[in-house]
């Protein structure tokens, strides 16, 4: 396969240079200590060139704790944000055997300690997971809480998703369905060139024009982590639509999608529902990631999924926040009520 041949070249490349970060895999890799995909090495070193940190906290030579973060400079101080393609962060604490109390006690506690450990920064913003239980060590520490929305499907039951969705969303797959044919296990460079192409024809600019992508893509189909689906028209073979998705062993990410302006309205969601019937035959639940406008919403709702929330911790520099809320007021920025 050319995703394995490409994974072999870039793991040799990887071996030939010296990486900033090593993830403790191998400890907190446990199957009762859950991990997302984004908090995964390869995916971290793929979002990053390698270039993240990491702080952890460690009690009689075991590794209690970890946090991974991305920094860089900005007019002359040093901030932290999300990692490109990265839909949440934040760390992993091992799990203990208190009882729940304690246990909720004992993790915030280890995050407050993991983030001590962060260097001096001017700007830090992580968005946590829904199933993150360690919002309030963030706040202890000082940060400050907003809300992201997503929404998150149930696959245990088709019968019970596919009844849960608005009939305008099941008439559009049906009829989707009568003029694409859905291809699975694409090949990540007919992908990447599929949505350059429907950005030029839209005339929008593609913001994963970066070798970082095809990267993350490729890893993720190699590692039976990800999977790439396009809509092909059943007369003329031309890829009408696609997506990406990715996966661990909780829950399918929506990652990436793409369409023709000529091809049919319903040709993502027809995507989409494939994708859904395969996070059923892995028992893991779909999540359609962040509702970042009305339009978003909206879509979204209509394949019957449930709205979850994902807690954007952030802390600043006072002198730093003014600064960037002079940028935004001079900018004309708006406040968008479904982001954080």
């Amino acid at each position: 396969m050319r995703a394995q041949g490409k994974l072999e070249e870039y793991q040799a490349a990887r071996q030939r240079r010296s990486l900033t970060a090593t993830c403790p895999t191998n400890v907190l890799n446990k199957a009762d200590t859950y991990r997302t995909i984004f908090q995964q090495e390869w995916w971290l070193d793929s979002a990053t060139n390698g270039q993240y940190g990491e702080v952890s906290v460690r009690a009689d030579n075991s590794l209690l704790g970890w946090l991974p973060y991305v920094t860089r400079r900005r007019w002359g101080y040093l901030v932290s944000e999300m990692p490109f393609l990265t839909h949440t962060l934040g760390p992993v604490v091992a799990p203990g055997t208190g009882n729940p109390t304690n246990e909720f006690l004992r993790s915030n506690s280890i995050v407050r300690e993991l983030l001590g450990k962060l260097p001096k920064l001017a700007h830090f913003r992580q968005i946590l997971s829904p199933h993150d239980p360690n919002t309030l060590g963030f706040i202890e520490f000082g940060c400050h809480v907003k809300v992201q929305f997503t929404f998150i499907s149930d696959c245990t039951d088709l019968d019970v998703v596919w009844k849960n969705m608005r009939d305008k969303t099941r008439n559009l797959i049906r009829r989707a369905e009568e003029k694409n044919a859905v291809v699975a296990d694409v090949d990540v460079d007919e992908f990447l060139r599929v949505y350059s192409e429907n950005c030029c024809e839209r005339g929008i600019a593609n913001h994963y024009d970066d070798p970082r992508t095809e990267r993350i893509l490729i890893q993720s189909v190699a590692r039976d982590q990800g999977r790439i689906y396009l809509a092909r028209n059943r007369i003329t073979g031309a890829a009408d639509a696609g997506i990406a998705v990715v996966w661990d062993s909780r829950c399918m990410y929506f990652l990436m999608s793409t369409r023709k302006t000529s091809a049919h309205s319903g040709a993502v969601s027809q995507l989409l529902w494939n994708a859904i019937q395969e996070a059923h035959r892995r028992r893991i639940s779909f999540d359609f990631d962040g509702a970042s406008s009305m339009g978003t919403y909206k879509f979204m709702s209509g394949f019957g999924a449930m709205p979850a929330r994902r807690h954007v911790v952030e802390r600043f520099d006072p002198v730093y926040h003014a600064l960037d809320k002079m940028r935004a007021s001079f900018l004309g920025k708006m406040e968008n009520p479904f982001g954080a």
